[in-house]
């Protein structure tokens, strides 16, 4: 059983820590919409942070997933088109060979501080932002990129 307080602290620090990049994401057009508690049986709580380009209203939900349970801190990012299609952040740079990159989506190990974490993804997104995910992001370009279901489907 997970020790909820531990939890909701971490998300509380993990979303002062997203905070202090808004004007970051501001200046690559994305405005911060909300941040909220999503809670999954599968894959645990997490704190999503909601932004839209102004420009093209692509939006793009950044999720931080606490260690708990012997699980290791991760991160997801999706992107949502105009059309309401989505792309894994993760999905895209496993197609597109970059594990390194992928890797900074998880931590080493479950002692890594959530502050230092959370710089680590938002600094590896931001690079893709303003790199890979740029057209995406602006609308201009649009990829598919195959489920793989793992076995769940």
């Amino acid at each position: 059983m997970t020790n909820l307080p531990d939890i909701r602290e971490e998300l509380d620090i993990a979303a002062r820590a997203v905070e202090s990049y808004r004007e970051r994401f501001t200046k690559l057009g994305l405005e911060f919409l909300r941040v909220r508690t999503e809670q999954s049986q599968l894959a645990g709580d997490s704190a999503a942070f909601v932004f839209h380009h102004t420009r093209s209203g692509v939006r793009l939900t950044l999720s931080i997933f606490p260690s708990v349970a012997g699980k290791r801190r991760s991160a997801v990012v999706i992107i949502t088109n105009q059309r309401g299609q989505t792309l894994n952040v993760n999905d895209y740079l496993t197609v597109h060979k970059q594990e390194k990159t992928r890797a900074e989506f998880t931590a080493d190990r479950d002692s890594t501080d959530i502050v230092a974490f959370v710089e680590r993804v938002v600094g590896a997104l931001l690079i893709l932002l303003t790199t890979d995910l740029k057209t995406i992001m602006e609308g201009s370009h649009w990829e598919e990129i195959p489920i793989d279901w793992a076995g769940y489907r």
